[in-house]
């Protein structure tokens, strides 16, 4: 049990628990489809005491619907399973409420003005790189998997720019909100 005097110290010893937090805030705001059997890792750095670090890793199954909901999951063994553990205990209950209340104040990475800026930020810096893996997928995915492409060769300006604009206009206005009333549904959030 979690909440038993002193294993949560423990816990905080071995476990980056601000990373942590960070770490399920992500993967539960995006509404990750694909994780948590896979597509992440823990990193320690022994030279320092900061405990264990969670990382994303291969997460394009994320922002595909605004409703996508991952707050059940419970993997023995994987990070949703130590997540809902933690969560049992009070401290570390409060700090995962003051953090997405943090993110998600005015200014906050999870608001929409944050999450469109960060995006178009990414975009601009990565956009001629675009052109070259459209190229270099381009014609593979056309050629070798049609099902993949719907017979269509990915180019930037058909592919990219569709989903963008879906994220713009379907996803980022609408998810902080869908998310907070996912966690408060779970008792997780007030």
């Amino acid at each position: 049990q979690m909440a038993q005097a002193g294993l949560f110290e423990e816990v905080e010893r071995l476990l980056d628990v601000g990373n942590f937090i960070d770490f399920m805030i992500l993967n539960q705001y995006g509404g990750n489809t694909d994780w948590d059997y896979h597509n992440w890792f823990a990193v320690l750095d022994h030279k320092t005491t900061d405990g264990f670090r969670f990382v994303c890793w291969d997460c394009e199954g994320v922002f595909i619907n605004v409703n996508d909901n991952v707050l059940d999951l419970d993997s023995k063994g994987k990070p949703t399973a130590l997540f809902k553990r933690l969560m049992g205990n009070p401290d570390f209950r409060a700090r995962f409420a003051a953090r997405v209340n943090e993110l998600s104040q005015p200014g906050g990475i999870l608001t929409q003005e944050r999450t469109v800026a960060i995006w178009d930020s990414l975009y601009h810096s990565i956009d001629k790189a675009l052109y070259l893996e459209a190229a270099r997928w381009g014609d593979y995915r056309y050629a070798v998997h049609q099902y993949a492409s719907a017979g269509r060769r990915y180019d930037v300006d058909y592919w990219y720019m569709r989903e963008r604009d879906r994220l713009m206009g379907e996803y980022f206005p609408y998810r902080l909100p869908v998310y907070l009333q996912q966690l408060r549904d779970k008792g997780w959030y007030e």
